[in-house]
């Protein structure tokens, strides 16, 4: 299985899925961290203009904003850097592609709302 094809398979899991246990979404997230990590040596301590060098395609981005957002949602610290994070890529996203992303309006709103509640 190509690298492509575990992220999705990956990511299918931590979105379309409901997991119960909290280990298991933990584990799921962190197998996509090693991902992003070791193909593209993306880490936490990245700024977002730095993320945005290191990825090579809109797909990887949007993948890893939607990261940061359910890393943010099992986080117990409940950082609002990841979700600033995620809120600065999925804008550059919206002003990047020229495709409309229903999926990443969506995203987009519920970064803001979490952001407005903390």
């Amino acid at each position: 299985m190509n690298l492509l094809e575990q992220l999705f398979k990956h990511m299918t899991k931590l979105t379309d899925q409901n997991i119960e246990d909290p280990l298991e979404k933990e584990e799921t997230m962190n197998k996509i961290l090693v991902f992003y990590k070791s193909s593209f040596d993306v880490n936490d301590n990245d700024t977002t203009q730095q993320i945005l060098e290191k990825l090579p395609a809109i797909y990887f981005i949007e993948e890893y904003s939607k990261l940061l957002f359910y890393r943010h949602g099992a986080s117990d610290k409940k950082d609002k850097g990841m979700l600033h994070k995620a809120l600065e890529l999925v804008q550059y996203l919206n002003s990047a592609d020229k495709t409309y992303s229903w999926d990443r309006a969506v995203l987009e709103q519920d970064i803001l709302r979490l952001l407005d509640e903390n």
